[in-house]
């Protein structure tokens, strides 16, 4: 077996030696039968919004909040459009943040 993999059977007989091994840093895989089943890993903070952007999960604000507010809302007269259609509107606006 990998030393980077625990068995299942092994993590419930040891779950302080495994415990360990991730204090110190280690990822490991649990294994059933050999199947990965799940990642054990060290416990770490939830990203910033520098850090998502850096990282390539988010993308920097196009505009300030002022420019937001000043956005004229979309104007939906009922009967006209539906919900689904007004969304795919303001997604296709660039002047909204979300827009594609």
């Amino acid at each position: 077996m990998d030393n980077n993999q625990v068995g299942l059977r092994d993590l419930g007989q040891n779950v302080s030696r495994v415990l360990a091994r991730i204090k110190q840093g280690e990822k490991l895989t649990v294994t059933e039968h050999g199947a990965p089943i799940a990642t054990l890993s060290p416990y770490q903070e939830a990203s910033s919004l520098a850090d998502l952007i850096a990282n390539g999960a988010a993308s920097p604000p196009t505009g300030g909040l002022p420019e937001f507010l000043a956005a004229p809302l979309l104007e939906v007269v009922p009967g006209e459009a539906t919900a689904r259609e007004a969304l795919r509107q303001m997604r296709e606006d660039p002047r909204w943040p979300w827009s594609t």
